[in-house]
């Protein structure tokens, strides 16, 4: 019978592997702060270095939701068009681990390759914000992106 490591490639056969041969634990057996740590580290490890032709900078997206604002990395390639499409970037880890900085590679090749502008937005996690707080965040970024559109392009 058929694994599904026989329909990988090699790079992503030697990733697999070197995760099981780790002494590393389970996200189900650490605390929630140490999976997070565990993500960012992993991205470190794995990521690779992206030479970005273009630039990254913060921006701060006030909301009526709650009392502190989004926090949004906004990526904009050299090659970019002038009137650029815009992709808001929801970064994964089921909603409780991932954060901007573990998906910075992920939004430049985008951006780069793409020729779009990115706002790679840090949402509220979970367990801290209780749903639908990501939610919340999902959609005061993207009603700001179409509404602030002139000002990122």
């Amino acid at each position: 019978m058929a694994s599904f490591l026989d329909h990988l490639t090699e790079e992503s056969k030697s990733y697999m592997e070197i995760l099981s041969n780790s002494t590393r634990k389970p996200y189900n057996e650490v605390s929630v702060e140490e999976a997070r740590q565990m993500s960012i580290i992993n991205t470190r490890k794995f990521g690779g270095n992206i030479d970005y032709d273009g630039e990254r900078h913060e921006i701060i997206i006030d909301q009526t939701y709650k009392t502190e604002p989004i926090p949004v990395w906004v990526y904009k390639p050299n090659n970019c068009p002038e009137n650029a499409t815009i992709f808001v970037y929801f970064h994964g880890g089921g909603w409780t681990v991932g954060c901007r900085e573990t998906h910075d590679d992920s939004c430049k090749i985008i951006s780069s390759d793409a020729g779009c502008i990115v706002l790679n937005v840090e949402y509220r996690l979970a367990p801290e914000h209780k749903y639908p707080a990501c939610f919340d965040d999902a959609e005061v970024a993207v009603k700001w992106a179409l509404a602030n559109k002139p000002q990122l392009a």
